[in-house]
């Protein structure tokens, strides 16, 4: 079998040989895990054709994402080996040993089946991650005792897209030749879909109208809302970022298709969707010639795609594949494009029309340019003029000579070419009390050929009519601040600029001072974001076999992330856990999935139970690894907590809810403890003999957070109070001790404390940098306000 023709069909098969062949495994089946205990293709080593329950134990494999590289892809499956746990419980600590030991053979294949008489996995299939595996005891309908273990298995299954299943693009290859858009890409993902061979429909819009909205139907237009024919291809659009350089477009891409009633093509339809998906990623990548479309040309998508499955989902019963593509597209930002008007930055003074009476300017003999300030006096800039001037009457930015009624005889208006000589200014009883401030422009002639117009502030209260005189020629008024690179059209009045400079050409006025009203700038929008992280972290609660995540979690959900990037807290929580989808493997997730596994929980100690309340220890063995290291925490700037859901009577006498210790010389212990002894709140944040306590009056539940933000300076906060309700002044001296931080135990200098065991039922927690009173309190809002939403808060 070449790299090029593993599959997903090809794994499974191979998991099923695998079975097969092995002494104590009598049953295998694939799939979600709803179906664990009645969905087995084998059944003693025979194909199970009629739907007989297994024959423990049981090697049952739930698939989970897909992250496809250039060159390789990672297949994650949750492998479970299970068998049936007696009523008297007399063989729990025996098919837990069995089961373990089943997993580590199922491993080994994949890891060291190195010729043919052994199966010769290791050709294909690298295992080179650790496989973490956890138990679970009591579980399902049959009560199972067994192990799940999470194998990433490499494959060199390169991108292919010459073998892709398109028809050719030969006259059809995109052509956006005035750029690209979401249009366009709405456009460019159809082409896709109609030339693909095994695509019927396409659709695009929000995922809530997914299954009944479909652009395209069996290749054509769908004018009637007639339901997809299968299998679809839907899109969904996500965020969009602008990088000043390109943008980058996000979206979902959705491949699915129907599962029959008796399941018997699930295994045949996720292998063929996930190759549909493929040939879609490699059409953005490898379609580099016009007879495969081109998109390479004007597309560029090089990071790895992570794909997760679904099963059993919509109303149509469908199976098959989501991704996210960022894709990015050479479209910089073109502030000589935008859709402005030309006055937004045209350089001439804006005149506002007046109809108001003004003082009567009569002219004056004199031989230079003049500056006539009317109103209060401010500075002004006169613009030069090379021509003789000619003053209409249909303008409004144009200089105009106005014929005022004043109580007294003045000197009319001529219109001859010439300036008349007059006498003196003549005044006049027009009021000049300010109310509306406007600025209009009021011709001074002079006794030189060349009238300049000057720029003035008349302020007035009562409206007339303004006549205007009009001269025959007109003036040609040049701006005196002209930008570099950049060009005074006289025939449309505008900047021609230079493409290549087109920064460079914003002509900025002298600024003069006038008395117009200031305009209230409107605010801009603030866009949350934490949407795509969210959608992350729920496709993998999914993909982890989570459960109950109807459409109330997914939004409460979406506003807990949007809330903590919108309030700046997101960035803060290196490693935080919503504990969504009652078990093991979806509770466990880090919501910030950018870390990928690494500081995923890691339960160990069996006795955990799991619901949509969260994960609860047992109290005598329990305890969750968070792989958070406290070498990774600032010594003055770190905080931790969790949220506690009960309030049941302690087992150990010293239990503990979070933490790490060590017992050397000034290193660093973190410790939060509810109830120790039972009675006692309890920290410990600094040197290892440093701790402090308060009676906790018997209230034990709510969300608890201990900060540090100064070398003797830390508090423990609970449900969102400003007030701490302990506080430390303990520093310490020595480097941090490098051991990871527990949940429902803590660190004892490498293993879990023996009299620590927390037997609580915890649904949040998390590790990240010091935070204030005010941002805990911040915090507290948002958690329990996602917590009230499911139904699990304290307060």
């Amino acid at each position: 079998m070449t790299g090029q023709s593993i599959n997903f069909r090809s794994i499974i098969q191979d998991y099923q040989k695998l079975a097969d062949s092995h002494k104590q495994i009598n049953s295998f089946g694939s799939g979600n895990s709803d179906q664990l205990s009645y969905k087995t293709q084998t059944r003693d080593k025979e194909l199970n054709t009629t739907f007989n329950p297994p024959i423990y134990p049981l090697l049952f494999v739930i698939p989970s994402k897909v992250e496809n590289d250039l060159e390789y892809k990672t297949w994650d499956f949750n492998t479970i080996v299970a068998d049936v746990l007696e009523r008297d419980l007399a063989n729990q600590v025996d098919i837990t040993s069995d089961t373990l030991q089943i997993l580590q053979d199922v491993i080994s294949q994949w890891r060291l089946s190195v010729n043919a008489r052994f199966g010769n996995y290791y050709e294909q299939y690298w295992v080179d991650d650790e496989v973490p595996c956890t138990p679970f005891l009591e579980k399902e309908d049959d009560m199972l005792n067994g192990w799940n273990g999470l194998i990433r298995i490499k494959t060199m299954t390169p991108l292919n897209r010459c073998a892709a299943a398109y028809l050719p693009f030969t006259g059809t290859p995109i052509q956006h030749v005035n750029g690209i858009n979401l249009k366009t890409f709405y456009e460019d993902f159809k082409l896709l879909a109609d030339h693909h061979k095994q695509l019927n429909s396409f659709g695009f819009g929000s995922v809530g109208d997914f299954q009944y909205l479909n652009q395209s139907r069996d290749k054509e237009e769908n004018t009637t809302f007639n339901p997809p024919i299968y299998p679809l291809m839907y899109v969904v659009p996500n965020d969009v970022r602008q990088k000043f350089n390109y943008m980058e477009y996000s979206f979902d891409i959705i491949v699915a298709d129907v599962v029959e009633r008796s399941l018997f093509n699930q295994t045949d339809l996720l292998s063929d969707t996930n190759q549909i998906l493929d040939d879609i990623i490699s059409q953005f990548r490898l379609s580099v010639t016009q007879s495969l479309g081109n998109f390479n040309a004007l597309y560029y998508l090089d990071n790895p795609i992570v794909c997760t499955p679904f099963l059993e989902q919509y109303d149509d019963m469908l199976g098959g594949w989501t991704a996210t593509l960022n894709i990015q597209v050479m479209t910089p930002l073109n502030r000589c494009d935008a859709a402005f008007f030309d006055s937004f930055i045209t350089p001439t003074p804006t005149v506002t029309p007046t109809n108001t009476p003004t003082p009567s300017v009569t002219p004056e003999p004199t031989s230079t340019p003049t500056q006539t300030q009317t109103g209060t006096p401010e500075p002004t800039t006169t613009p030069t003029n090379t021509n003789t001037p000619t003053i209409t009457s249909t303008s409004t930015q144009t200089p105009t000579i106005t014929k005022t009624p004043t109580n007294t005889p003045t000197p009319s208006v001529t219109t001859s070419m010439t300036p008349t000589q007059t006498p003196s200014e003549t005044p006049t009883n027009t009021p000049t009390v300010t109310q509306t401030p406007t600025t209009t422009l009021t011709l001074t002639p002079t006794g030189s050929e060349t009238p300049t117009p000057t720029p003035s502030i008349t302020a007035t209260m009562t409206p007339t009519v303004t006549n205007t005189q009009t001269n025959t020629s007109t003036p040609t008024q040049t701006p005196t601040n002209t930008p570099a690179s950049c060009i005074w059209n006289e025939t449309v009045s505008s900047w021609d600029n230079n493409p290549n400079l087109w920064n460079t050409c914003f002509p900025i006025p002298t600024p003069t001072n006038t008395a117009s009203p200031t305009k209230t700038p409107t605010p801009t929008p603030t866009f949350v974001s934490g949407t795509t992280e969210a959608k992350t972290y729920l496709a993998a609660v999914l993909a982890a076999g989570g459960t109950g995540i109807t459409s109330t979690v997914s939004a409460a959900t979406t506003t807990l992330f949007t809330s903590l990037v919108s309030n700046g807290l997101y960035d803060l929580l290196d490693v935080f856990y919503p504990m969504l989808g009652g078990v093991a493997a979806s509770t466990a997730l880090n919501g910030n999935r950018t870390s990928g596994t690494t500081y995923d929980l890691q339960y160990s100690g069996g006795g955990f139970s799991y619901s949509a309340s969260g994960a609860t220890g047992n109290g005598t063995s329990s305890y969750a690894n968070t792989n958070y290291s406290n070498i990774l925490t600032i010594q003055d700037n770190y905080s931790m907590g969790f949220y506690q859901f009960t309030d049941n009577a302690p087992t150990k006498t010293e239990e503990v809810i979070m933490g790490v210790y060590s017992s050397v010389g000034n290193l660093p212990s973190l410790q939060i403890a509810t109830n120790l002894n039972p009675s006692l709140y309890f920290i410990r944040s600094g040197q290892n003999g440093a701790a402090t306590t308060v009676s906790n009056g018997g209230n034990i539940k709510g969300f608890y957070a201990l900060t540090r933000t100064g070398s003797t300076s830390s508090s423990l906060f609970r449900n969102g109070n400003t007030t701490p309700i302990l506080t430390a002044t303990n520093s310490y001296t020595e480097s941090v001790s490098g051991y990871n931080i527990l949940l429902w135990n803590m660190n004892l200098a490498g293993t879990a404390y023996f009299n620590g065991y927390a037997n609580q039922t915890l649904n949040f927690g998390f590790i990240g940098k010091g935070l204030t009173a005010t941002q805990i309190s911040t915090l507290s809002t948002i958690i329990n306000s996602f917590q009230t939403t499911l139904g699990r808060n304290t307060y």
